[in-house]
């Protein structure tokens, strides 16, 4: 995820995984402690309004703010929010991570990032996701001695470093982040071009599997042991330690006449598939990951949905699942499968971070909040983007457009819903 993790993750993020009540151990063993240093932007202060912005009173309380630049990016991970800034001196543009305590805006720590020189690249985007061994934040880096690969870097809510690639273009990978991906190429024995490759390493950089230099697969998702390869029209789910074996595939799963899937997310441990006819129909049903055994299948859906565009409210009760464009946003119940709500596609809803009882998305540069049982809509506010939710349900959202570009608010939402 990457880990990544642009915003969110990443923007990719960004992720449906729960969030843990707890944070766990890092990931790998913990790196340079963070170097403490000045902060010349404002600090984190109480705001009673959001010019601009112009958040509505339904956003929450605010809690804090902080000033920021356009190129600033921010996520959240476990009770903190994890910043990257960028400062211009006459030397040249200066890149470091500050970590705030969700709840009061505090500084935790700050570090100067390498590559942050004024001339390599700026440093690629944050993204953060819930991982079930630890909540962390994943930052792309630019090799210093080859500046157009990059080193990727884990942070956790307290500031350490906790993961760093030992080369370049190792990503965090998979549900928990256990994992790490690069890509490559084979050469071919006889002239021909190159054929696209997928490593999947551990976190100290050994090779776990590979996959696609025969026939085209690709890593969709690692979940636990398990990875879910794509191959054009079918995927296969792999045991990836152990007998690496394929424990089943979506020839064996497909529903009567669905015979083409999508691996759309991982739910609880358990694979989200859009499965379609010839006639461009599509449903969807919730599989046993480790041996494919089908928990639900939905009604027909009107429309396709896309892949990754899926968080669960708190409880994990509701998926909220995005539209491809062809069909409205759906909340689905993600212990029977029944379809509870849609949103029209047109409103274009994409869910962002899950809460308790609701989603945050957005439409557009417009914040919204859903009942998770209802689907009913509310604006939180315009011009702003949703960064996530961290700790015991603070809400973080980012100005979009000038002269609020790049300011952070964080606001409690109150208990009783959108």
């Amino acid at each position: 995820m990457s880990l990544g993790l642009g915003t969110a993750l990443c923007a990719l993020c960004l992720s449906c995984a729960r969030q843990p009540t707890s944070v766990a151990p890092p990931i790998a063993p913990a790196g340079t402690s963070a170097t403490p240093e000045s902060a010349p932007r404002s600090a984190p202060v109480p705001s009673p309004s959001a010019p601009v912005a112009s958040l509505t009173a339904a956003a929450g309380r605010p809690l804090w703010t902080r000033d920021g630049q356009p190129g600033d990016r921010a996520v959240t991970a476990g009770d903190a929010v994890i910043a990257l800034e960028a400062t211009t001196t006459p030397a040249g543009t200066r890149y470091r991570l500050v970590v705030l305590a969700a709840a009061n805006g505090a500084i935790r720590a700050t570090r100067r990032l390498e590559g942050g020189d004024g001339r390599t690249p700026p440093p690629g985007p944050l993204a953060a996701k819930a991982y079930r061994r630890a909540p962390v934040a994943a930052l792309s880096l630019p090799d210093r001695s080859a500046p157009s690969a990059t080193i990727e870097e884990a942070y956790s809510p307290a500031g350490r470093r906790v993961w760093r690639s030992p080369r370049a273009g190792l990503r965090l990978f998979g549900d928990e982040g256990r994992y790490t991906t690069s890509d490559g190429h084979t050469k071919p024995e006889i002239a021909g071009p190159p054929t696209p490759i997928q490593h999947l390493h551990s976190l100290t950089g050994a090779e776990v599997a590979t996959f696609g230099s025969a026939n085209g697969d690709r890593v969709t998702f690692v979940h636990g042991g398990a990875a879910v390869v794509t191959r054009g029209q079918s995927f296969r789910v792999a045991a990836v330690t152990g007998n690496k074996r394929t424990l089943w595939s979506s020839s064996r799963a497909a529903p009567d006449g669905y015979p083409n899937p999508t691996p759309v997310s991982v739910l609880g441990g358990r694979l989200l598939v859009q499965w379609s006819d010839t006639a461009a129909h599509h449903l969807l049903a919730l599989h046993d990951l480790a041996t494919g055994e089908r928990i639900w299948q939905s009604r027909n859906l009107p429309g396709a949905v896309t892949q990754g565009a899926v968080v669960a409210d708190a409880a994990g009760d509701i998926a909220v699942i995005g539209s491809d464009g062809t069909g409205p946003t759906l909340g689905v119940n993600v212990r029977t499968g029944k379809i509870e709500w849609s949103i029209a596609s047109r409103q274009n809803v994409r869910p962002v971070a899950g809460a308790p009882g609701r989603v945050y998305g957005a439409s557009g540069d417009t914040a919204l909040a859903i009942d998770a049982r209802t689907g009913r809509i509310t604006t939180l506010g315009t011009h702003v983007e949703i960064i996530g939710t961290a700790g015991d349900g603070v809400l973080v959202v980012r100005g979009a457009t000038s002269p609020a570009a790049g300011r952070l608010w964080a606001l409690r939402p109150s208990a009783a819903g959108p």
